[in-house]
């Protein structure tokens, strides 16, 4: 059982309908080592495996060297802010991400409220 099916589990049960409607908008995305994950804003991603790091562009301070506030691994949830500064990222190693998109997430937040405290919880990391 992976680490985001246990966090799910943790929540408490779901009825089968609202499991197979997140299910459905889970879209299986791969990206190969020293390639960007290609997101857009609103989208919300689950690590299965592998490793991405979270490049953020240098500044004159110092010295335009990019740093890397961040590593996703398996079982971390990325949100991809909707607006704001969005730093790169890019796969360390082969990587493989489940993909809910922001429309389907809206979707599944209004017809399905239980999934609705899934959502904040996930967005809590």
């Amino acid at each position: 059982m992976s680490h985001f099916q246990r966090e799910l589990l943790a929540l408490g049960p779901l009825a089968p309908d609202d499991w197979q409607a997140m299910a459905a908008c889970c879209h299986a995305v791969s990206v190969r080592r020293g390639s960007p994950l290609i997101g857009f804003p609103g989208d919300l991603f689950f690590t299965h495996r592998g490793l991405l790091k979270e490049v953020q562009e240098g500044t004159l301070v110092d010295r335009f060297r990019p740093s890397i506030p961040r590593l996703l691994k398996e079982g971390d949830v990325l949100f991809i802010p909707v607006s704001g500064q969005r730093n790169t990222l890019e796969a360390s190693e082969d990587t493989e991400l489940l993909r809910v998109s922001r429309m389907d997430s809206v979707w599944l937040r209004r017809d399905h409220p239980p999934l609705v405290e899934v959502f904040e919880h996930l967005l809590e990391y």
